[in-house]
């Protein structure tokens, strides 16, 4: 009696195990689920559309269309994933797709979750695929396309200038437009002109005037770097006075190349 009694016990503590990683794993299934579904209707765009910005500042949708199709997921049925699992804004789905001509493709996704909604980081598989980073999705044969480098100091330097110049006549215009125009396509799909001003009027209320740093070189916390995902990071402060202008900047790098705003962070302080 002891030991079956034992025994449920393990088992039902098993069963709330699973049914946690079940309930964690399940909105990140979902979105992938939903990638998939759009692939295989035939919406090979909206699909790129719905990728992460780290996947789509690395691959054009041409290519991605071409690695989608040596996949066959462009008539993609269902999944069945045998592995999920979540770290912190990281996910993991390992599994088999089914195809509408009777195929099977053994897939693993990474997921990122991109303004709290999970979104697929890259694909890979047996064939080339619709991946991010430094293994880009191409066809067979085809060379490869190397990740983003980050920038020499000084480069960085008149890069983040550029930036808080751009952004300081934004607020002395009041007006975000000509930012807009200027960031990331990424940035662009996900915030208006509006929205950027809504996002810092408080910026604007306070008359912030940012061109003194104009005068003074940047001290950056830490070298040019460009993480795991392929967002070049620029972060330090102007050591202007009566108070310092610390910044936080970040890149992604269009068709491979050129490096446009991916997101700001100002404050003016002490």
């Amino acid at each position: 009696m002891i030991a079956a009694g034992v025994g449920l016990v393990l088992l039902l503590g098993l069963g709330a195990v699973i049914f946690g990683v079940m309930r964690l794993t399940a909105p990140m299934v979902a979105e992938g689920d939903k990638f998939l579904n759009t692939l295989g209707s035939g919406s090979t765009g909206a699909a790129y559309a719905m990728a992460s910005a780290t996947l789509r500042a690395g691959q054009t949708q041409e290519d991605f269309a071409r690695a989608v199709q040596a996949y066959g997921l462009d008539s993609f049925q269902s999944a069945s994933w045998s592995n999920r699992k979540v770290t912190n804004d990281r996910g993991l789905l390992e599994g088999t797709a089914s195809t509408k001509t009777g195929g099977s493709v053994p897939l693993t996704i990474e997921m990122i979750r991109e303004e709290g909604t999970w979104k697929v980081l890259s694909i890979k598989g047996p064939q080339a695929g619709a991946s991010s980073g430094p293994v880009i999705g191409t066809d067979p044969g085809e060379t490869p396309r190397p990740a983003p480098v980050a920038p020499a100091a000084e480069e960085a330097a008149r890069l983040a200038l550029g930036s808080m110049l751009a952004f300081n006549d934004a607020l002395q215009t009041k007006s975000f437009g000509a930012f807009h125009a200027g960031i990331s396509k990424q940035w662009q799909e996900q915030i208006t002109p509006a929205k950027l001003l809504e996002v810092f009027q408080s910026f604007i209320d306070a008359n912030m005037d940012l061109a003194p740093v104009k005068s003074v070189s940047p001290v950056f916390t830490s070298p040019p770097a460009v993480n795991d995902d392929g967002i070049l990071l620029l972060e330090g402060h102007y050591p202007t006075t009566p108070n310092k202008v610390y910044f936080n900047l970040k890149y992604a790098a269009e068709d491979g190349k050129v490096w446009k705003l991916f997101g700001v962070k100002i404050n003016v302080k002490e």
